[in-house]
Order: C-alpha cells, then structure tokens, then sequence
C-alpha cells in the first residue's frame, strides 16, 4: 500500500499542476504567433535607426570611415541577436495578457488567407507608416523650434 501511495504522490508531483500546463499552453501559442511575424519588418525598423546608432556610437567614440562602414553589420548582428530575446518577450507578454482560446484566435487569424496576405504587405506598410513619422516628427521639430524662438525673441536677454 506504501508504494501505491509513492507511486501516486511520484505521479501528482511529476504532473504539472494544471495551471502551469496552461500557461506552457499559452506561451507555445504565443510562440507561434510570434513565429508568423516578418522580420523583415523588424529590419526595416533597424535600417530607420541606424543613424541613431551611428550617432550615439560616434558621441561614445571617435570612428574612422571603415570603423562606421563597418559599424553598420556590427549593428545588425547585435540588432538580430536582440530580436531572438525580443521576440520571446513578446511571446511571453502575449500568453500572460490572452487565454488559450484568444491566442487561438489570433493564431488562426495569422495563419489564414487574410492574415498571410497582411504579412505580404506588412513591410511596405510598415515602410510608409515610418515615413509618415519622419514628416511628422520633422513638423512638430519644426513647429517647436519657431514657438520656442517667438517666444526668445519677446523677451529681454
């Protein structure tokens, strides 16, 4: 009767609890759903930002022209191997905010007609929706600079 016992508590404690389950559930899902995102999309996030990285690294230190050129690969190594924890984040974020069947859902959504047709375009998308941002950031720059100028000028330095 003793070894029944161990052999069920063996069982019990062995067995994830079912809430566990659910949430290796969940991430698995969320997994997927991440898997079904372009990465080309990301890049081109990168390619935007590169000025970005350039300038903070030329603030840090002072690079020669084949240090930069160089620099550019260096960065979009480091940016892909950030994307991997990246996206594992996400996927984690994803399965603690949806239940098993909305991440089903969205799962579904991806891998459907629709949803693959929308990754087809996702890039593109992506690419005007960043250069609406440029024009926008550029206007309210601009706009910034003049307000704060008017306002110099209307006092006494």
């Amino acid at each position: 009767m003793k070894t029944l016992f161990a052999a069920l508590a063996l069982l019990v404690l062995a067995a994830p609890a079912p809430a566990a389950a659910d949430k290796l559930d969940r991430l698995e899902l969320a997994r997927r759903i991440i898997a079904t995102e372009s990465v080309d999309v990301e890049m081109v996030y990168f390619e935007q930002s590169v000025p970005y990285f350039l300038g903070s690294l030329t603030q840090s230190v002072t690079l020669t022209e084949v240090e930069q050129a160089g620099a550019v690969a260096v960065l979009r190594e480091e940016y892909q191997a950030a994307l991997t924890l990246a996206r594992e984040h996400r996927a984690e974020a994803l399965s603690r905010v949806f239940d098993e069947a909305e991440l089903s859902a969205i799962l579904a959504f991806w891998e459907s007609p629709v949803g693959r047709r929308f990754s087809e375009e996702e890039v593109g998308l992506y690419q005007q929706t960043i250069a609406m941002q440029n024009v926008m950031n550029a206007a309210v720059l601009q706009h910034a600079l003049e307000r704060i100028l008017a306002e110099r000028e209307g006092r006494d330095y």
